[in-house]
């Protein structure tokens, strides 16, 4: 995929290498919009939650990294909700990111493949979701 210089930037930034890993996950999750994402449509109505741990150093550096469990309230009615400024805070992240790079990914991944979400040749029923 050919980047814009703003989107190069916004991988770099998130930590993409020249070996085509992203070396923190969590990180680039979190900051992107991707892990709210995630845990809005799909972990929270089902009672569960991926959070990211943040450790800040005192050189002024920080630490992000995966909680090493999911957070489980299935026997909660509703799930997990988040608080209104999380909640707006995590669509304009998300909104930012795929304005910079995600629409063109989805695009260009429909242009080459003809879709961009993979279903099976046998299709499974989705009316529930």
């Amino acid at each position: 995929m050919n980047l814009t210089p703003t989107q190069q930037l916004l991988m770099e930034a998130l930590g993409r290498s020249t070996d085509g890993k992203i070396h923190n996950g969590a990180e680039y999750l979190l900051k992107t919009g991707l892990l709210f994402e995630i845990n809005r449509r799909i972990l929270h109505p089902l009672g569960l939650a991926m959070r990211v741990v943040i450790e800040k150093h005192e050189d002024g550096t920080s630490e992000y990294s995966f909680a090493p469990y999911l957070f489980d309230n299935r026997d909660n009615e509703v799930g997990e909700l988040f608080d209104e400024d999380t909640l707006r805070g995590g669509e304009q992240c998300l909104l930012e990111f795929m304005e910079d790079f995600g629409v063109g990914k989805m695009q260009e991944r429909l242009r080459h493949l003809g879709f961009i979400i993979q279903r099976s040749q046998e299709p499974v029923r989705y009316e529930h979701i």
